[in-house]
């Protein structure tokens, strides 16, 4: 078959390598995988220095907006 079925995904791993895992360790490996998807997502790291420069451009922009609606 060209496409996994969900439950196809459990049937390829090796029998017992669920069940020899503990609840805990359960979920550590989902909590694990689950940061490092967000960490994945996310913006690289960016340093004190890089935030306040993005501070600075979005507050120049900003101000720039309000001066040509007039306000």
């Amino acid at each position: 078959r060209s496409a996994i079925i969900p439950g196809d995904i459990t049937r390829e791993r090796p029998a017992g390598s669920w069940a020899s895992m503990s609840s805990t360790g359960l979920v550590s490996t989902i909590a694990r995988h689950v940061v490092e998807f967000c960490d994945w997502l996310s913006d690289p790291p960016m340093t004190k220095r890089d935030r306040i420069n993005r501070y600075i451009v979005e507050t120049r922009i900003a101000s720039y907006q309000r001066y040509l609606a007039g306000r």
